[in-house]
């Protein structure tokens, strides 16, 4: 079994996934009560003293919070992703369920922080926030960590475990110090508590197992 999870706060909406390859068990976390689709299981959690953006982060970071087994194997999928193949969750899951811990899927465009955070502070949904200040600070104190890779955290892969917990504790935390764009801090903070990441080896823009729907963005 396989649990995946996404969250729909504020303008977002829960779209039909088609049935998989894999036992599945959808689970979505949500602020409204609008009729979802069949196959999800609503889990209702208004979090009014967040943003929409920052409260889908929390089931994103924290899956055992909704699936306290231990070593269950967890999917998280934005609510952008529309599965368009029924081994969509077979492929996404099958390094972690090779090698245990987590996997995502290498940025398209970008293989540093250094070069994501001017392009984060071209977009909108950032203003205002410590993009800058905050990959200074990565730079400044590297201790484990080499600039060398970025991931898209679109599509999550994992297992529960203890490890990874505490990595999203303290990715939520850096959500909270510095920016809302988890890109720049995860890398740092992989390399800094001992995790690997590994690929999954799929192009974000064109593969033949999703695609990213427009989303409506809230005021």
């Amino acid at each position: 079994m396989i649990t995946v999870l996404t969250a729909a706060y504020g303008k977002d909406r829960l779209q039909v996934q088609p049935e998989q390859s894999v036992e599945c068990r959808w689970v979505a976390i949500t602020d409204h009560w609008d009729h979802p689709p069949m196959s999800w299981e609503i889990i209702h959690e208004p979090r009014p003293h967040l943003s929409p953006r920052m409260a889908a982060k929390i089931p994103k970071y924290l899956p055992a919070l909704y699936v306290p087994e231990y070593d269950a194997l967890t999917l998280w999928m934005d609510c952008s992703v529309q599965l368009t193949s029924p081994h969509a969750v077979e492929r996404m899951t099958s390094m972690t369920r090779e090698f245990g811990g987590i996997s995502m899927i290498p940025h398209p465009d970008r293989n540093t922080v250094r070069d994501e955070w001017p392009e984060a502070e071209k977009q909108g949904r950032y203003a205002g926030q410590m993009v800058r200040q905050q990959v200074e600070w990565y730079t400044d104190n590297p201790l484990m960590w080499e600039d060398d890779q970025l991931w898209a955290t679109t599509v999550i892969a994992q297992r529960i475990e203890p490890r990874l917990h505490v990595l999203g504790q303290k990715w939520l935390v850096h959500n909270c110090i510095w920016s809302a764009q988890d890109q720049l801090s995860l890398p740092w903070l992989a390399a800094n508590n001992g995790v690997k990441i590994w690929p999954i080896t799929l192009d974000l823009w064109q593969n033949d197992y999703f695609t990213l729907r427009q989303r409506e963005k809230d005021e």
